[in-house]
């Protein structure tokens, strides 16, 4: 895993500050690649590369920019697990054995084309010196980020949005993207809360060529034809080999490897499968709440670790943690995202660098495999679904939507209710976001109703939850990886009838049975889902540390003179939030969002002009 940086003029004039530019982003991404950086300029000084690196495959020959004899350069952040096929198929020698070579080779002799091949998560910055063009290009779900802006006539991409802020002319709020934010817990496509700022959407590449900027997709979710994967004649036995390759695939490291455990079933599925293929210095990590079982699954973890032999370290996290490390959890995440669970995943990560710098995790599965209780919820009548369990009150709220399948389906999903009464009315306009939200969901080549929830959840849900992801590991130069984003596993899934997902009150119905005889007992019987709850609310309704930190941050002068939010109102009924604290986190995030990088909008600036260049030059 690393850090990746680009600047390119777009007038190909000489950019005269190239390797300061270079070497302060690089410095505000070292968290994402503490052993070692490296500069690549062209020799007339309009483009150049940055690359902060994080040693996991080929630890001495791996080192970026990595160039050709044509020319080209090449930063690239990610993991690619079918070099070896990729270097049969483009032929001739290889330089190094690092996957950054074949990625090389692969953009230069095939171009897009190459991009549905890759086999594994990737973000990457390219400078085409026969094409003269720079392109940028993200794996299919965005497991990998990518951002760009354009400021002065200068195109900065990098892979966290803190390396381009310090060149924009002004760090502003995007009013559609906070909109989005609001209501989904995160934005649609391109959009991102910074005005001006865009993401390289999930599947797709960008190219910058005569001073022009083209983005176009290579791929989206939920489009495979069944004749490309085993389709309806699939079988448990199918399901299993498919996650027991990809899982086996993502093992590949020279360093230690490890596993988040949660104790449900996609985690535990991962777990299982990579504890036969490597049984030793193989290790799970889980966290847990203090507080009681509606915190704590960590007996589920601790019963599949025993089943397998796999050594287990518990992390329980307390509410020190969120005071002392709430600042830096925002600061990491670049924007506020998808709910609190993103605070015990960041300790998590910082309690288990200590045992290996790579961990697997069960992410993706849920929306490849249909395992969302919105997925009952949104069919008429759910609420008297029994298997809805605990999710019925999420039923009942979709009935109350009306008989309308999409109106039903965005119900489950429309986070803006919990704050529209502290929002600036332009924000929460609900109209607007629900076409914004149908713009997506009505995209073709999806004939089923479920099929359409898993495509959405899949294109806008799922890379929030990626982004969440990468930031909390990165933060502390760990590299998570989702076998279930596997393209062989992706491809599969989208050929699997729906009641091979939702099977009437069953969720991933087809998962289940496929790994049914793997499971722990404990384990097998689970229908209930937790999703790593956080007990902010409990720690807010109480006098104590939380409580004082969350009133300091909303009452402050400068919370109080914020537009779009009134803090003073949200302060005054933060302890009657929604329950596991869904509003007081989007509170506190969205402020501490703010004085991360608002209000340090000129320090980020200072930052770049103080950082010396002379010895920039020197690096390779």
């Amino acid at each position: 895993m690393c850090g990746i940086a680009a600047a390119i003029r777009l007038d190909r004039a000489p950019l005269p500050d190239l390797a300061r530019t270079l070497g302060a982003m690089n410095d505000l991404q070292r968290h994402r690649g503490p052993d070692g950086e490296g500069v690549w300029m062209h020799p007339d000084r309009f483009v150049g590369l940055g690359h902060r690196r994080l040693a996991i495959v080929g630890l001495d020959a791996g080192r970026q920019p990595l160039t050709d004899e044509r020319g080209r350069a090449l930063v690239y952040n990610g993991e690619i697990y079918n070099e070896a096929e990729l270097r049969a198929a483009l032929g001739g020698s290889f330089r190094t054995a690092t996957d950054t070579e074949v990625v090389l080779r692969a953009h230069a002799a095939w171009g897009p084309a190459a991009l549905p091949r890759l086999r594994g998560m990737f973000g990457f910055v390219a400078w085409d010196e026969p094409a003269q063009a720079l392109v940028c290009a993200r794996d299919r779900y965005g497991i990998k980020p990518l951002y760009y802006a354009v400021a002065n006539g200068v195109f900065y991409a990098a892979s966290e949005i803190k390396a381009i802020l310090p060149f924009l002319p002004s760090v502003e709020t995007d009013p559609d993207g906070l909109r989005e934010y609001v209501t989904f817990h995160c934005c649609i496509g391109s959009r991102t809360l910074f005005r001006g700022v865009h993401a390289v959407p999930a599947g797709h590449w960008l190219r910058v060529h005569d001073g022009s900027i083209q983005v176009e997709a290579y791929w989206t979710p939920g489009r495979v034809q069944p004749e490309t994967a085993t389709g309806t004649a699939a079988t448990e036995a199918d399901i299993r080999r498919v996650i027991d390759d990809a899982v086996a695939v993502h093992l590949r490291s020279d360093v230690r490897v490890g596993a988040y455990l949660s104790g449900g079933l996609d985690s535990t599925v991962v777990a299982l499968s990579a504890a036969r293929t490597q049984p030793r210095d193989f290790f799970a990590v889980t966290g847990r709440f203090d507080e009681g079982r509606a915190y704590d699954e960590s007996e589920y973890a601790r019963e599949v670790a025993a089943h397998a032999g796999i050594p287990l370290r518990e992390v329980t996290i307390g509410p020190d943690d969120f005071v002392n490390e709430a600042e830096r959890i925002v600061y990491h995440l670049d924007t506020p995202a998808a709910g609190p669970g993103a605070f015990p995943q960041f300790i998590v990560n910082r309690d288990a660098v200590d045992l290996g710098s790579v961990l697997l995790g069960g992410l993706g599965g849920d929306e490849l495999f249909g395992g969302y209780a919105r997925y009952l919820a949104a069919q008429p009548g759910a609420a008297g679904l029994a298997a809805a369990g605990d999710y019925t009150a999420l039923a009942r709220q979709a009935d109350d939507a009306g008989g309308d399948p999409e109106r039903r389906y965005f119900s489950t999903i429309d986070r803006s209710g919990a704050l529209r009464d502290v929002l600036d009315p332009r924000i929460a306009d609900e109209p607007a976001a629900y076409e914004r939200f149908l713009g997506t969901f009505r995209a073709p080549g999806t004939p089923s109703f479920l099929e359409r929830m898993l495509a959405f959840d899949a294109a806008v849900l799922l890379p929030a939850l990626l982004h969440v992801e990468d930031r909390v590991a990165m933060a502390h130069g760990v590299e998570s990886r989702p076998p279930l984003l596997d393209s062989h596993v992706a491809d599969l899934a989208a050929a699997l009838p729906p009641d091979w997902k939702v099977d009437g009150g069953l969720l991933k119905a087809g998962l289940r049975r496929a790994f049914a005889d793997r499971l722990p007992p404990l384990t097998a019987g689970r229908r209930d889902k937790m999703g790593f709850p956080v007990p902010l609310e409990a720690w807010l309704q109480r006098p104590g540390a939380v409580r004082d930190f969350a009133m300091d941050v909303l009452t402050s002068q400068r919370a109080r003179e914020r537009g779009f939010i009134d803090n003073q109102a949200a302060a005054a009924s933060l302890a009657t939030g929604a329950r596991f604290g869904r509003r007081a986190w989007a509170l506190l995030s969205l402020e501490l969002w703010q004085r991360a990088f608002h209000d340090r909008a000129d320090e980020l600036r200072r930052s770049v002009q103080a950082r010396d260049a002379a010895d920039e030059e020197l690096r390779p």
